[in-house]
């Protein structure tokens, strides 16, 4: 089958949220999330409904509210955080605190943000985000596989260099790190 749609000369962060949402693209070079209709292929192969500046903008997670969650790299003259912008580009709110951000996602069983942090704490930071962004929960031994009996050794609760989580309906989680080349599910 050929591709109803094809982006080109955009970066890799995609996400969308239901039906007739809106589709983010994430765009680290420009540093730019451009925000697509994608309630049919027509609309979605017509120019971006809007842009707006997300510098180091990286990974996102679309919200069912339609608006997104971006991870924002930092550099010498900010730290990186994860930012709540709405679909028109307006910032809502930011989780700051994060040492390296690498991933992100929304568990769609509970509506609760999970925050992949590849950094010191090698850990997935679970925050409520009904209302301004609350940490609740973390999943792995804070330090990864660093701040072990045996520093270095890989086990389903010590993480190193997460870059991926994410979450199904059942409310499983999915956690991916560099280091294993391998996806651990926790129920």
């Amino acid at each position: 089958k050929m591709p109803a749609f094809q982006l080109t000369g955009v970066g890799a962060y995609l996400s969308a949220g239901s039906a007739g949402a809106k589709l983010f693209v994430s765009d680290p070079h420009a540093g730019v999330v451009y925000v697509y209709d994608n309630s049919d292929a027509n609309r979605l192969q017509s120019q971006p409904l809007l842009k707006f500046a997300a510098p180091g903008c990286g990974p996102i997670a679309a919200a069912k509210d339609g608006s997104a969650w971006v991870v924002q790299h930092g550099d010498n003259s900010r730290p990186s955080c994860v930012s709540h912008y709405s679909a028109a580009g307006d910032l809502l709110s930011r989780i700051s605190g994060l040492s390296d951000p690498s991933a992100v996602a929304i568990n769609p069983a509970n509506g609760q943000l999970l925050v992949a942090d590849a950094g010191a704490s090698e850990q997935v930071k679970i925050f409520d985000i009904n209302g301004p962004p609350k940490q609740i929960d973390s999943l792995g031994v804070p330090g990864g596989i660093y701040n072990t009996a045996a520093p270095g050794a890989v086990s389903v609760t010590t993480f190193h260099l997460i870059n991926c989580v994410g979450s199904d309906t059942a409310g499983n989680l999915y956690v991916s790190c560099n280091c294993r080349g391998s996806c651990v599910v926790y129920s």
